[in-house]
């Protein structure tokens, strides 16, 4: 990593820059250092941390690791939430197919008053 230091009036300046981060392995240090953060998402802060001092020779400090720690939780927020809206859609396409309670709760896995609570909550949205 190379070291460049920017005048501190500079560090409230707002810069946006997207990455298109590809699967597999990159040669490019940085791309690599930014899959490690943002696309291993089965790795704990933890995890990450190691793997940033042992393979890019990052010491990570506490701010540091409470910083990739809430990222880590917000991506698995994000994840939780888009499969339980996934599994929401699966839950009212087996009920507007006519699918009997029974079917619905071994294929969601939920109670029916779960179920149920999420049938009337989209009936009342639309």
């Amino acid at each position: 990593m190379g070291k460049y230091k920017e005048p501190q009036e500079n560090y409230d300046l707002l810069n946006i820059v997207m990455i298109y981060l590809a699967p597999g392995p990159v040669r490019n240090k940085m791309l690599s250092m930014l899959q490690v953060i943002f696309q291993e998402t089965d790795k704990s802060a933890e995890e990450k941390s190691k793997i940033l001092k042992k393979k890019f020779d990052i010491e990570v400090t506490t701010e540091m690791e409470e910083e990739l720690r809430t990222m880590c939780n917000l991506s698995e927020g994000i994840y939780e939430r888009g499969a339980e809206n996934k599994l929401i859609e699966v839950i009212m396409n087996l009920w507007n197919a006519g699918k009997d309670m029974s079917t619905i709760k071994i294929a969601s896995g939920w109670t029916e008053e779960q179920i149920m609570k999420v049938i009337n909550k989209t009936k009342n949205e639309l």
